[in-house]
């Protein structure tokens, strides 16, 4: 069992919850090192997880005092990098890529959940899947009468930035809408929808 001295400190930190804790507890105790760094890593993962991160990046808190205020009052030691990779690849509970283990630690030295990594390849797999195949069936002559309609001419001689975004929109499979706030991201995604939608019902008629 992980030295309970070690579990007391840790719940002064108002940094980790309950939660944390608990799920590090789990970790410990289906690992053959009950080791306090390995605790510590799958703590601060649960933290970082629960914090709306996918995984934990080992290298911003390797070395460092962690604490959830501003006075570093009970601050968490963290170990330095190579110590903790060391112990955390010994581990029984963490695994690389592909294996299934509770903890995943990638070659980036970043620390997961295994639900949450799987979540991750899997979306960049079916990413990667709609950017190879290209788009078919498309009505171009429908297209540019829709562009026309949605994006009329303004008389000046500049780019229509959110006219080009709908068009990428509709020539690929997959396509990233970005900007600040007022630059129009959900005028131009309704547009693309209307796009679609008429692409659609071209097809329909055809």
């Amino acid at each position: 069992m992980i030295d309970q001295n070690t579990i007391k400190n840790l719940r002064k930190n108002s940094l980790l919850s309950e939660i944390d804790i608990h799920f590090a507890k789990f970790i410990a105790d289906i690992s053959t090192a009950e080791d306090s760094d390995v605790f510590l890593a799958a703590a601060l993962v649960s933290h970082a997880t629960g914090m709306g991160e996918i995984c934990f990046n080992l290298e911003t808190a390797a070395g460092h005092l962690l604490s959830g205020t501003k006075d570093l009052k009970n601050p968490i030691n963290c170990p330095d990098l190579d110590v903790w990779l060391d112990k955390l690849s010994t581990s029984p509970a963490v695994g690389r890529p592909g294996e299934i283990c509770p903890l995943i630690l990638d070659d980036k030295n970043r620390l997961y959940l295994h639900r949450y990594w799987d979540y991750e390849n899997s979306l960049s797999k079916s990413i990667k899947q709609r950017v190879q195949n290209p788009v078919t069936g498309l009505n171009f002559e429908q297209l540019r009468q829709t562009l026309e309609r949605l994006f009329p001419g303004s008389g000046r001689q500049e780019i229509n930035w959110q006219k080009i975004a709908a068009v990428v929109a509709c020539l690929k499979h997959f396509s990233v809408i970005t900007g600040g706030p007022g630059t129009g991201k959900t005028f131009t995604v309704t547009k693309v929808l209307a796009l679609l939608l008429e692409q659609s019902l071209s097809l329909i008629h055809i």
